[in-house]
């Protein structure tokens, strides 16, 4: 095997977390490194050099920052966790030569058919306990779903469901570029729906369904293929009938817009009011330059801890974070920490075809509700997929 088959081979290897796991994506991780340390003395010319300049600093502005707070050792942590901002664009950058059309389309199918084993294992699973047993005891306050599916997998809700929804839309991809026969596309569409889809609705992801949603409205504002409109329109019918995803989504309508107290039982608490509340709160007494990374969970707790409820998912129990990866970005970083993600997805939108763009659709819109970022998760996901895609050799995008 060449070096270019080395490469691919470990990327390839990376692209299958969702079975493989992380540890196993680490240990690529770093062998990538390697390779990419050797190819950079291989390499006499790099491009997009400006765009990994700006790609790095959103790292860069957390590590500026750790240097002026008080609380090293949790900053640190942080540091190490999002390390993966500053290396894996880094060594992606170093290997784009041997990043072609036919690798990231790989790619794309390794990620699909991962994703797609993990849900098969889940299903079966669910199907042996007697499916329709557990579909009778599923309630928003009795998640059996919910907890059989992260039981199963270890990996928290909107992650997973963020995954079967890429892998959803990226099947889609395929079907309009690859496959010819209407046939085969329906029946494709049919498998992936049932593989991806309909786990979320058992296990309630309501930011990675919006994502979904709101991908394949970007899909179709650019391509208007009727795949992708059958696939809306099937979503669209799958929140009429009654299932636990709706019922999540009634929940959040159905609930006042107070702040949470000792006079209300667990299911009238606005659990997301209460945390907003105290990000603004926090937001105006240090706006523009925030907390500096490590101390933001620490002011929200303080909020947190006025707040008189003290029963099922207790804010003071739970540390809250802030439910939203712009809002954080300010509170951690000020306004310096808001640009740096900014130009982030504006240099990768600007540079992306038409999947990528989907793909960064679906992570804004994710990141409008829950902090993706300052998971390991939610960080291998979008920094390995916005760099194999940002870095890949231009003349052959897909």
């Amino acid at each position: 095997m060449n070096f270019k088959g080395v490469v691919q081979f470990t990327v390839f290897l990376m692209a299958s977390f969702p079975v493989t796991g992380f540890i196993t994506f680490k240990f690529s991780f770093f062998f990538l490194l390697i390779l990419s340390t050797i190819n950079f003395f291989r390499t006499k010319e790099q491009t997009s050099k400006l765009t990994l300049a700006i790609v790095l600093s959103y790292f860069i502005i957390d590590l500026l920052s750790s240097i002026v707070v008080l609380n090293t050792i949790e900053s640190s942590e942080i540091l190490i966790r999002k390390s993966m901002f500053f290396l894996l664009p880094l060594a992606v950058y170093f290997v784009s030569n041997h990043m072609d059309k036919k690798t990231i389309n790989r790619i794309l199918l390794i990620f699909i058919f991962s994703t797609a084993t993990l849900s098969l294992f889940v299903l079966i699973n669910l199907f042996l306990m007697d499916f329709s047993e557990l579909w009778n005891k599923n309630s928003f306050y009795h998640p059996v779903f919910r907890n059989n599916y992260f039981d199963l997998t270890k990996i928290y809700f909107p992650y997973l469901g963020l995954y079967f929804a890429f892998s959803f839309v990226a099947t889609i991809h395929f079907i309009i570029w690859f496959t010819k026969e209407w046939y085969i596309k329906l029946f494709i569409l049919a498998m992936a729906t049932f593989i991806f889809v309909f786990p979320m609705l058992l296990f309630s992801p309501r930011a990675a369904f919006l994502a979904l949603v709101f991908g394949l409205v970007f899909y179709i504002s650019r391509m208007k293929k009727a795949v992708v409109i059958i696939a809306l329109l099937s979503l669209i019918f799958i929140m009429v009938i009654p299932n636990p995803l709706k019922e999540r989504f009634e929940k959040i309508a159905n609930t006042e817009r107070t702040l949470p107290s000792q006079e209300q039982a667990p299911h009238e608490v606005n659990y997301r009011y209460g945390v907003y509340h105290c990000v603004f709160q926090a937001l105006k007494a240090k706006f523009p330059f925030g907390y500096g990374i490590g101390n933001v969970q620490h002011q929200l707790d303080e909020c947190y801890s006025f707040y008189s409820y003290n029963s099922f998912n207790s804010f003071v129990e739970q540390h809250y974070n802030s439910h939203n990866q712009f809002l954080h970005e300010i509170l951690k970083n000020g306004l310096f920490g808001l640009i740096s993600i900014c130009l982030l997805f504006y240099i990768s939108f600007v540079r992306a075809n038409l999947i990528h763009q989907t793909f960064l659709i679906m992570l804004i819109i994710a990141l409008l509700t829950e902090n993706f970022f300052e998971r390991e998760a939610g960080i291998i996901f979008f920094t390995f997929f916005n760099s194999i895609f940002l870095f890949r050799t231009q003349k052959t995008a897909i």
